[in-house]
């Protein structure tokens, strides 16, 4: 099959060695050294006793358990990827020699249903969602050093557990501070295990759900310091709130105040002080108590944030997402009634869009509204940066991706990168203007030659967010075969 060699290339480690998998374009037979050549699995790669970068693209990976040995490796998803444990397990081992600085480091990843994460994982999360995983692990003897988050950065944790250890110089590595920044917890735990010579946790611009806690480790030979909380958001829903340590959020009053958290200080506003809990002083720092943290859609797992959401927090934004608008079948733009709206072998079942598979029918069409008045609008001139995204409902993109390039040819472009396509409305002509392919779940973002980041010649070292007001969605093509 024909691919794309303009793979989404981030910055890898120093001194790695890049290789390349697709579970849709990739054959094990290839080497894959070279992003024409990729493998189908990434599981050949683990084994290899060097440092290495796994680019890994669009699709769902299969892959059990996750085992690697005595170097680092990195896994960057070039594109929405799910990396599906089915209860397996990720596990890099220590060498003989002692070798600590083994990192697994995973980006931009849906990571599903693994049970654990141990032995010897110095773990960098960045940008990934976790559910139903246990990454934590009992700190009952000193295998507590086995597992160390050394960062965790814009995740979502849902269903799931996580441990961390506090600041410890002698364990820090060279580039790599400990940071728990810009997460969500939902129905999840944060586990802090204990150090023999104490520590510091620090969480920020985390969001806590009133079914998720912080909690610490068990062994009573090791101690550790603090936990510094800062513009977090703790929820509470009636009887049910976040717990730190020992105690729920409404059951917490801090040092100088005369009643509780919840009663002292008003919903969605900042509040600071101290706390000793179990022995750990707890500070708080322009943090706040929601009973809505009103996401786009929490129940699909869209974390955007509605525009009066209080997590947005004076721009100090708290949890992954910035500001999203859930755009589905239901919006103007897409009205068959509506000036320029086609939909070619589609059927609108409430909010989503489905494919008309009548007569072995496997490709449709939704073209949206060229009345401006039906145009998504974000109220003036905005340049759509991490602020400011969408999310489309009605569409599964990990598992199937309906959602596809509008020139796919079987055999001759087979890029799998998922797209859409929009046109933006110049305000100074008062007309439609220039039509740009865009990743779906990215930011819209062009090149200098004004390529989205969804056209497969983009140049993603120069690419830029795009500035508009009004824009409509020019074309969006469902596949019933996922390809």
């Amino acid at each position: 099959m024909a691919l794309s060699t303009n793979w989404r290339v981030l910055s890898g480690i120093s001194g790695s060695i890049d290789r390349y998998a697709s579970q849709k374009d990739g054959d094990d037979l290839n080497a894959g050294t070279a992003q024409a050549t990729p493998k189908e699995n990434i599981t050949d790669f683990l084994s290899i006793s060097v440092g290495l970068r796994i680019v890994i693209r669009s699709s769902y990976y299969n892959q059990g358990d996750f085992v690697h040995q005595q170097k680092t490796k990195e896994i960057i998803a070039d594109g929405n990827t799910v990396l599906d444990g089915g209860g397996g397990l990720i596990n890099g081992f220590i060498s003989s020699s002692g070798n600590l600085d083994i990192r697994t480091i995973l980006r931009n990843i849906y990571i599903l249903d693994y049970s654990n994460f141990s032995n010897g994982s110095r773990a960098i999360l960045e940008k990934c969602t976790i559910k139903n995983c246990n990454f934590s692990k009992a700190d009952s003897d000193s295998t507590d050093l086995t597992i160390d988050y050394l960062s965790i950065i814009k995740s979502v944790f849902i269903n799931s557990s996580v441990s961390v250890r506090g600041i410890d110089t002698s364990f820090l590595f060279t580039g790599y501070s400990r940071v728990y920044n810009r997460c969500i917890f939902i129905n999840s735990s944060f586990i802090i295990h204990k150090l023999y010579f104490g520590g510091v946790v620090n969480i920020t611009n985390s969001f806590f759900d009133k079914d998720s806690n912080i909690s610490e480790g068990t062994n009573p030979t090791k101690t550790w310091a603090n936990l510094n909380l800062t513009n977090c958001a703790f929820n509470l829903e009636g009887l049910n709130g976040t717990t730190i340590l020992s105690d729920a959020i409404f059951d917490i009053t801090l040092d100088g105040d005369a009643t509780t958290i919840t009663a002292e200080y008003p919903e969605n506003e900042l509040f600071s002080g101290t706390v000793t809990l179990d022995g750990i002083v707890v500070t708080f720092t322009n943090c706040m108590w929601v009973t809505d943290p009103l996401f786009v859609d929490q129940a699909n797992e869209l974390f955007y944030l509605q525009a009066t959401s209080p997590l947005f927090n004076n721009r100090n934004i708290i949890g992954k997402y910035g500001q999203g608008q859930l755009i589905d079948a239901t919006h103007p733009q897409f009205n068959p009634l509506n000036v320029g709206v086609v939909l070619t072998d589609i059927n609108v079942v409430g909010g989503n869009f489905e494919l008309d598979t009548t007569g072995g029918n496997q490709v449709g069409s939704i073209v949206g509204s060229t009345d401006v008045t039906h145009a998504i609008d974000l109220g003036g001139l905005t340049t759509i940066n991490e602020e400011v995204l969408f999310s489309m409902a009605g569409f599964n993109f990990f598992n199937g991706e309906w959602v596809d390039r509008l020139n796919y040819l079987s055999g001759s472009n087979d890029e799998v990168r998922l797209t859409y396509q929009i046109q933006l409305y110049d305000e100074v002509l008062n007309d439609w203007g220039g039509t740009y392919e865009f990743e779906i779940n990215h930011n819209m973002t062009v090149d200098g030659s004004a390529r989205g980041n969804g056209n497969v010649d983009i140049d993603f070292a120069n690419e830029a967010p795009i500035q508009v007001r009004r824009f409509r969605f020019a074309n969006i093509t469902l596949r019933s075969n996922g390809v």
